[in-house]
């Protein structure tokens, strides 16, 4: 008896680990998808009005993890880089929040619509990390700890 219960704790425990292992494709998909919302808001916004980019993130904050940080930045010009991310996508958010706000409205048109391919990129590879990964480690974690249950009954 004693064992069972012992083994249903194993299994609850590697089924939470993996869940905890593939928490990181879900926050990187939303990151990605505030990142690719807000582009096409900076996108309207060049074009149409006047606002300031302190003013844009003000008014669409959704309270992820994106706006965060890029609240962060604007406010003290300090990156804190993504833990999840690999090295080139940081340097890219990072150029990304170096860039908006600077020039004219033509070329910052310019880069806004250079960087919405890149970030369309970056979204799509996240959803299909996300779809691939997060039930593979959950599943992964629900098996290994059957496998224990067994080994110890």
């Amino acid at each position: 008896m004693f064992n069972v219960v012992i083994g249903c704790v194993i299994v609850a425990f590697t089924t939470y680990l993996g869940y905890a292992v593939s928490k990181k494709y879900y926050f990187k998909r939303k990151f990605y998808q505030s990142f690719y919302d807000f582009n096409l808001i900076m996108k309207s916004e060049i074009a149409f009005g006047r606002n300031t980019v302190k003013s844009i993130i003000e008014k669409n904050d959704d309270g992820g993890e994106f706006y965060k940080k890029i609240k962060r930045y604007v406010e003290n010009e300090k990156y804190e880089r993504v833990d999840y991310f690999a090295e080139s996508e940081n340097d890219f958010v990072l150029n990304y929040y170096k860039t908006i706000g600077e020039g004219d409205a033509v070329s910052q048109t310019k880069f806004v619509d250079g960087a919405d391919g890149r970030l369309k990129k970056y979204l799509e590879e996240a959803c299909l990390n996300e779809k691939k990964y997060r039930t593979l480690y959950l599943k992964l974690g629900f098996m290994v700890g059957l496998i224990i249950m067994i080994i110890i009954l």
